[in-house]
C-alpha cells in the first residue's frame, strides 16, 4: 500500500508535554466542537453553527439557554491539553482540516468479550496495513489513524469512513471475533444551511501511560490517504459476505444477558445500579467498588458480586397484532429493569418499526407513540428505558450510551413543542385558572427566606440573597402543580423536577406563559407554598431515578380542604318542645353541715375554754 507521509516532528526539548501535545495534534481537530471531561459539555449544533457564521463578532460565542443559564463558546486551546495531562481531564474531539485524525474504538463491555477478543481485533486491523497508533483504555483499545483527505468533500469523506467502520466489521465478524469496534472522530463541519455534527473521538492525553516517549510514537505513524483507504474497504467487501456480520451480530446480542464478571467484581449497568438502589445496599457497594483497568474512565465501576442479585426469569409481556394498542407492562416482572418498573411505563406496539435501519427514525416514531399512551412527554429515564425494553437500538447498550443518551433528549424536546395533552383526552395544564388566585393572596409575590450561616468568626450570620418570584409564576406553578398532583398523576406520588420544567417550557414554547423554567424560583416557590400547607412535601428523597413525593395542601386553592365537617355530639338528641317545656326548680334541698347546724351554734362551741386560766 503506498503511503504519503505526514510527521510533523517533535517540538524542541524545553516545549512542556502539554505543549508538545498541542502542537502535533492541533492540526487535525477542530476547534469549535469539542468537550471537556463529557461530551455533554459540549456546545450544541445551533450554537456552533451560529459562532461560526459570526466569527469575529462582540457576542458571538454567548448563548442563553432555556435553563436560564448562559453557555460560553471556548475555542480548544492548550489549555485544555495542559488540564487533560496535569489533572487526567479527558479531551473529546471531531476531525476538521485537510488531514483527520480517526478514532478507532475497539470496546470490551459485556461479559463474554475478554481481553483476548480485543487484543486479537487489534492484530486483525493491523494486518490491514493501518498505520495505527494503539493505545491501552480501561474498556479496550483505542487506535488513531492520520487520513489526508487529499481534497475530497468533508461530506464524501465522512461517508467513506461510514463504510470503512462496516468493513472493519465485516473482517473481524468473519473471524468470530466478539469485540466491538467503532470508527470516531470524523469531520464536523459548516455548510451554508447548518452545522454538521460528528460523533465524538476521545485524545490519549488523560491516560497514565501518556509520555514524550507515546507522543513522538505518534507523531513518527505516518499518513494514508482517502484514496487508499477506499480501495482497502472495496477489497474486504468483494471478499467477505454481509451475512456474516448479521450473524455475528445476532451472536453477540443473545450474549448479553449476563453481567461482566472480572475478580470476583462485576461491570455497574444502569440496571445493576437501579437494582442496587432499590435493595438499599447502593451506598455499601459504591463504598466498597473500584476502577479495574487503566484510565479513570467514569463508566468502569465495578462491584462486589456478593452484591450482585441474578434476577429469576418471567414472561415477557406481549403487545397487539395490528394497530397502536396499549398495555400496561407487568409491574412484578423482575427480568425488566427497577426504573421501568417504577415508572410504570406501557408497551405500545413497535413490531412495524424493528425493519427500519435509520435509529434516529425508529426511536422518534416510537417515542411519539409512547407520548401518545402515556398522555404526556415522556421523561428522559422513561425514554430510555422504554427504547431498551423494546430492543430499539443499535448494537450494545453501553456503547453508545451518551450519543443516545443525547438524541433521545432531542427528540424529548421536539414532541414537547407540538405534543398537546388534551388531544389525548387525559387533560391539560389549566393556564390562567390560578392566576387571580395567586394576585390576590401574593400581590406582591413571595420573597426567599434569608440563609443563616457562620463567618469566619463564628458569629451567625444571614446571606443577603433572596429570590423573588411574582404572582405570575405562582399561578402557573399551582397549575402545573395541578396538573401533576390531580389531573395526570405518577402512581408512587412523584412530581420530578425534570418533568415539571419540560411541561412548563413546552407552555413557554407555545407563548401560554411569559417567562420560561427558573429552577431557582421553582424551589423558593414550592418550599414557600409548602410551610403555608398549600402544597405537601410527603417525602423529600430524591436522587437518581427517584423524585420527591408530592400531594395537595389542606389550603389548596379551589378545592376546599381546609372545610372541616362538623363531629355529631356524643349526647342523645332532645326534642326542642320537650326542652322549651322543662320547669325550673324553685326549691332545692341544701345538702350542707351550715344548714342542719348553724354557724352560731358551732362557732361558741368551739371557744368552750377546757380548764379555767392559771
Amino acid at each position: 500500500m503506498n503511503s504519503q507521509q505526514y510527521y510533523s516532528g517533535l517540538p524542541i526539548k524545553n516545549s512542556s508535554l502539554a505543549e508538545a501535545s498541542w502542537q502535533e495534534f492541533a492540526p487535525f481537530l477542530s476547534k469549535y466542537q469539542w468537550a471537556l471531561d463529557h461530551p455533554a459539555a459540549s456546545a450544541r449544533k445551533i450554537e456552533i453553527s451560529y459562532a461560526l457564521k459570526h466569527r469575529g463578532e462582540k457576542g458571538c460565542c454567548t448563548f442563553d439557554r432555556e435553563d436560564g443559564n448562559k453557555f460560553v463558546l471556548r475555542q480548544l486551546r492548550p489549555w485544555a491539553f495542559e488540564k487533560a495531562i496535569s489533572k487526567r481531564r479527558k479531551i473529546y474531539y471531531v476531525s476538521y482540516g485537510r488531514v483527520v485524525l480517526l478514532y478507532f474504538d475497539v470496546d470490551l463491555h459485556q461479559v463474554f468479550q475478554r481481553v483476548a477478543d480485543g487484543l486479537a481485533a487489534v492484530e486483525r486491523i493491523n494486518r490491514t496495513r493501518l498505520p495505527l497508533y494503539w493505545i491501552d483504555s480501561s474498556r479496550g483499545f483505542n487506535g488513531y489513524l492520520k487520513v489526508d483527505l487529499t481534497g475530497m468533500p468533508y461530506e464524501e469523506a465522512n461517508k467513506i469512513f461510514d463504510r470503512l467502520e462496516k468493513a472493519i466489521r465485516l473482517i473481524l465478524a468473519a473471524e468470530g471475533n466478539l469485540a466491538d469496534f467503532e470508527v470516531k472522530g470524523r469531520i464536523g463541519y459548516d455548510d451554508d444551511d447548518e452545522y454538521n455534527w460528528s460523533q465524538y473521538g476521545k485524545l490519549p492525553l488523560h491516560s497514565p501511560n501518556w509520555s514524550v516517549a507515546e507522543l513522538d510514537k505518534f507523531a513518527k505513524t505516518r499518513t494514508v490517504t482517502i484514496k487508499e483507504m477506499e480501495k482497502l474497504v472495496a477489497s474486504i467487501k468483494a471478499n467477505i459476505s454481509l451475512s456474516v456480520l448479521e450473524e455475528n451480530e445476532a451472536r453477540k446480542k443473545a450474549l448479553r444477558s449476563q453481567p461482566r464478571i472480572e475478580n470476583g467484581y462485576f461491570l455497574l449497568t444502569d440496571e445493576l445500579e437501579d437494582d442496587l438502589k432499590q435493595r438499599g445496599v447502593w451506598h455499601k457497594a459504591m463504598c466498597l467498588s473500584k476502577a479495574i483497568g487503566s484510565g479513570d474512565d467514569e463508566d468502569t465501576r465495578w462491584i462486589l458480586v456478593e452484591f450482585l442479585q441474578t434476577p429469576e426469569p418471567s414472561q415477557t409481556p406481549t403487545t397487539a397484532s395490528v394497530g397502536v394498542h396499549v398495555e400496561k407492562i407487568q409491574e412484578a416482572a423482575e427480568n425488566t429493569s427497577p426504573r421501568k418498573a417504577r415508572h410504570q411505563t406501557r408497551a405500545v406496539f413497535t413490531e412495524d418499526l424493528t425493519s427500519e435501519p435509520d435509529s434516529f427514525a425508529r426511536q422518534r416514531e416510537a417515542l411519539l407513540r409512547f407520548a401518545r399512551a402515556l398522555k404526556r412527554v415522556p421523561t428522559l429515564d422513561e425514554a430510555l428505558a422504554y427504547i431498551k425494553t423494546q430492543d430499539l437500538y443499535t448494537g450494545s447498550w453501553e456503547e453508545n450510551r451518551g450519543r443516545r443518551k443525547a438524541r433521545v433528549k432531542g427528540t424529548l424536546k421536539f414532541i414537547a413543542k407540538t405534543f398537546d395533552a388534551a388531544k389525548c383526552a387525559k387533560g391539560s395544564v389549566s393556564i390562567g385558572k390560578y392566576d387571580a388566585w395567586a394576585k390576590k393572596k401574593f400581590p406582591n409575590g413571595i420573597v426567599s427566606r434569608k440563609k443563616r450561616g457562620f463567618n469566619s468568626e463564628g458569629e451567625i450570620v444571614e446571606y443577603k440573597y433572596q429570590t423573588h418570584v411574582g404572582p405570575d409564576f405562582i399561578g402557573v406553578f399551582i397549575a402545573i402543580c395541578e396538573f401533576g398532583l390531580l389531573v395526570d398523576k405518577n402512581q408512587d406520588d412523584s412530581l420530578p423536577h425534570r418533568r415539571a420544567r419540560e411541561v412548563w417550557n413546552s407552555l413557554y414554547a407555545k407563548k401560554l406563559v411569559s417567562e420560561p423554567f427558573n429552577d431557582r424560583r421553582w424551589a423558593v416557590c414550592r418550599d414557600e407554598l409548602h410551610n403555608r400547607g398549600i402544597v405537601q412535601i410527603t417525602d423529600r428523597t430524591f436522587g437518581p431515578g427517584q423524585a420527591m413525593r408530592w400531594a395537595t395542601g389542606r389550603f389548596f386553592p379551589l378545592l376546599g380542604s381546609w372545610k372541616q365537617v362538623k363531629k355529631p355530639s356524643s349526647l342523645e338528641s332532645v326534642k326542642l318542645t320537650d326542652f322549651l317545656g322543662r320547669k325550673r326548680r324553685t326549691t332545692r334541698q341544701h345538702n350542707t353541715l351550715l344548714y342542719n347546724n348553724p354557724l352560731e351554734n358551732d362557732v361558741q362551741e368551739s371557744f368552750l375554754a377546757s380548764r379555767p386560766p392559771p
